[in-house]
């Protein structure tokens, strides 16, 4: 929600404040989607039952619960001719398991939880973070895992600018004083981890709650600024609209097209 506020206060508005809502036939998860939330739930399941499973064990265990979860979480992929897709997910999701719990062996780390939820308030304003994975290294500092089924383009972009805000936020729930976290993104498909080689997660939070002001002052007034969608559009923004935190909006995730006009703008 605070990532949708800072780039696209118009979608946080429609989506978040007043709560308008496209109907559930046309939110069924498919594709990508549907693939990371069933991924998200067999590891889930697989830390509420163990936490020090063996990479070859949680494989194994990682089939099985693909295999129980199916027909409720990806009923599609039991549809004819799906049979190669199916494999190759499963086969995906079970040796992406085994390098994550490789990963967790190798660096002698100690799972906390799953799906951990952190509150802490800002102005008086509550913030909520569900953390995919919590850990701590041998010296007890945290570490958060954030799981992911996509590509690492955007997220590599995020983490070279700082601007990986999911992150960032996890750390000022775990440590608001050091910020002293290890954050690190997993991706299920290409099986790997993904992390800043200097995070500054303290000035990005700094940033985002700069920008966060500047739009609670702007809707105070009445004002509902769109997201900008292209990185172009973005940079060509006049200099008196810069914030301190700023990406392009998540517009190709987006239902309100007609209503903000980008459907018009062909955006």
């Amino acid at each position: 929600q605070m990532n949708s506020l800072l780039t696209c206060p118009f979608q946080w508005f429609i989506n978040d404040y007043i709560g308008l809502r496209m109907p559930p036939a046309t939110n069924v998860p498919t594709g990508s989607q549907m693939y990371g939330t069933l991924a998200h739930k067999v590891v889930e399941k697989l830390l509420k039952a163990r936490k020090d499973w063996l990479p070859e064990e949680a494989e194994r265990r990682a089939g099985e619960l693909f295999d129980e979860l199916l027909p409720q979480m990806a009923a599609e992929l039991l549809l004819d001719g799906q049979g190669a897709t199916r494999n190759r997910i499963r086969n995906t999701l079970c040796q992406a398991v085994k390098k994550l719990f490789e990963e967790i062996h190798s660096k002698n780390l100690t799972v906390i939880d799953t799906e951990r939820e952190c509150t802490s308030t800002l102005n008086g304003q509550e913030f909520i973070g569900a953390i995919d994975i919590l850990l701590k290294d041998p010296s007890g500092k945290y570490v958060v895992i954030d799981m992911k089924w996509s590509s690492a383009t955007y997220l590599q972009k995020d983490l070279k600018e700082n601007n990986a805000l999911q992150l960032a936020i996890y750390t000022w729930l775990l440590d608001p004083t050091d910020f002293n976290v290890d954050c690190k993104y997993f991706l299920f498909p290409s099986k790997q981890f993904l992390e800043s080689d200097a995070p500054n997660w303290q000035d990005l939070w700094q940033h985002a709650v700069e920008t966060l002001d500047i739009r609670l002052g702007q809707m105070s007034t009445g004002y509902l600024e769109r997201g900008f969608a292209e990185e172009k559009e973005l940079n060509e923004k006049p200099l008196r609209d810069h914030l301190p935190f700023s990406k392009s909006a998540t517009c190709k995730f987006c239902h309100f097209s007609t209503l903000c006009g980008r459907e018009g703008d062909n955006a």
